[in-house]
């Protein structure tokens, strides 16, 4: 395939697309495509395809160092790029396209980049020093980075504790899977950050929020309430994602039974929606819903809205709590009168 390639120029259309998906291939297969490609040509001493990789590099630096890049050349270069250089040469020159006037799609594909150096600490340090400027659906992206691997998951805590990163803006998903990691102490320094709210007896959380069930609810404020707590796991009226169930279903359902299934999700737990926790033989975690699956491979979809194929070569161990992938402490972000809206807005027709 390589040999191929050398044919055609680094700017290629269909070039790029070859080059593409082997660079994820390699990358899940724990090298890289520049390891790979380098030790195979000079095994065979092929000084054109060399000369081709080296040509590569250079079409990706200028690509992510130009200005007035096409979006499609410079998506493409920010993909390629941890799969070329170095860690220490690849994250100064993502940093740029990690700020709020970057396209949503740059910014998106220049933090997958970032996060697909493994074992590098810079990569936590990078996120959260970003962290203020990635919106809502980006942190939660950036949240599942975190999570990917222990490393990681120590300094996104230690981000908290210094509050370099506020605990308010943590997901109630991220928040239960740290607070239920399987790792004792990392559970434990998490419950101390967010408190018992993810913990708390779910009929007294109920009681509490059933002053939702008497106010008067404003829908245009609910909207908001939506965005922020439920649109990135769910969709409804063509907002959000496809995660979790989509909430055009829920029209017949009572205020009572809305509330009840906001606060208490664990109450009843379809299959389709339990929440599966992958470890990799890299040392890597997933976290998300089984979309699909086939003899060999798993489809995850993650609750930042994304999704990933495993192979199950590659699968250490898969497990469910059995709970369902929303967790419970939603209370903690909202107010009863913001439930209210929330539910107002949910029940419009």
């Amino acid at each position: 395939v390589m040999k191929h390639l050398t044919l055609r120029g680094p700017a290629d259309p269909l070039a790029r697309r070859i080059v593409e998906a082997l660079a994820v291939a390699l990358r899940r297969s724990g090298s890289s495509l520049e390891q790979a490609a380098t030790a195979a040509f000079k095994a065979a001493a092929d000084q054109q395809s060399l000369r081709w990789l080296d040509d590569l590099k250079g079409k990706v630096m200028a690509d992510v160092t130009g200005a007035n890049v096409a979006v499609e050349n410079l998506s493409h270069a920010l993909g390629l790029l941890p799969d070329l250089v170095s860690a220490g040469e690849a994250i100064p020159k993502l940093m740029p396209f990690l700020v709020a006037t970057q396209p949503v799609e740059i910014q998106t594909i220049a933090l997958e980049a970032l996060t697909a150096f493994r074992n590098e600490p810079e990569v936590a340090r990078t996120l959260i020093g970003s962290w203020k400027s990635l919106s809502p659906a980006l942190r939660e992206k950036a949240l599942s980075a975190f999570l990917s691997y222990p490393d990681r998951i120590t300094a996104l805590l230690g981000a908290l504790e210094a509050k370099d990163i506020p605990a308010a803006q943590i997901s109630t998903s991220t928040r239960a899977l740290l607070t239920k990691n399987k790792d004792k102490m990392i559970a434990e320094r998490a419950a101390k950050i967010f408190g018992d709210g993810a913990s708390g007896a779910r009929k007294d959380v109920i009681t509490k929020y059933e002053a939702a069930l008497r106010s008067e609810g404003d829908a245009a404020r609910g909207s908001k309430i939506y965005e922020l707590v439920c649109m990135v796991c769910h969709r409804y009226k063509d907002r959000g994602n496809d995660v979790g169930p989509n909430l055009g279903t829920i029209q017949a359902w009572t205020p009572d039974q809305l509330l009840t299934n906001i606060l208490d999700p664990n109450r009843e737990v379809s299959p389709n929606f339990a929440l599966y926790i992958i470890e990799t033989n890299d040392g890597r975690t997933l976290t998300g819903l089984i979309a699909s699956e086939t003899a060999g491979n798993l489809i995850v979809k993650r609750p930042d809205g994304g999704a990933e194929e495993v192979l199950r070569t590659d699968i250490k161990s898969l497990t469910s709590p059995g709970i369902s992938l929303m967790p419970e402490g939603l209370e903690a972000a909202i107010t009863p009168q913001q439930m209210a809206d929330l539910m107002a807005y949910l029940r419009q027709p």
